[in-house]
């Protein structure tokens, strides 16, 4: 079961995406290609279309699993959805592994 902290506090509270190499058309808009998507997570998982009116309320059962099977794919990201989700935690892994080992080569003095 997800955390259910992560729905009122999600850890990645805004994503941008990239429009590819063509225009894309949504809800009636045009967005130019190349150009920059900024999605609100915090805002969807408050919606009242997808949480009800009691949308800012902690409650658990909205997880459970018969409620979940009707969820919209893009209702619950907390981490972001999409492609890039999976690699969060190994990314933000290989950047601490990075520094830790800059820190103990600098205290041991290998380079400057």
């Amino acid at each position: 079961m997800p955390s259910l902290y992560y729905r009122l506090y999600p850890p990645a509270q805004s994503v941008v995406r990239a429009v590819g190499e063509e225009p894309l058309e949504l809800d009636g808009y045009t967005l130019p290609k190349k150009s920059h998507i900024f999605i609100n997570v915090y805002d969807i998982h408050r919606l009242e279309e997808y949480w009800g009116k009691d949308s800012d309320t902690f409650e658990p059962d909205r997880f459970a699993p018969e409620n979940m099977a009707k969820f919209h794919p893009y209702q619950f990201v907390p981490f972001g959805g999409g492609n890039f989700t999976f690699f969060i935690p190994y990314a933000l892994q290989d950047r601490c592994i990075t520094y830790i080992l800059y820190i103990m080569c600098r205290s041991a003095q290998l380079f400057g």
